[in-house]
């Protein structure tokens, strides 16, 4: 049972990190390599520029 809450905890945490940071998903190295390849060039920040 206590196992339970703290993986939902682990997850939802890593998930709203890597939102909210965006560069977490380099970091991950598995969010990135899974889904976003072009967000990565997104997240370069071309806009800031």
């Amino acid at each position: 049972m206590v196992e339970t809450p703290v993986s939902k905890s682990a997850l939802k945490r890593s998930s709203g990190s890597v939102d909210s940071i965006g560069v977490g998903d380099v970091e991950t190295g598995q969010a990135s390599v899974t889904k976003p390849p072009k967000m990565v060039c997104v997240k370069i920040k071309p806009k800031d520029k």
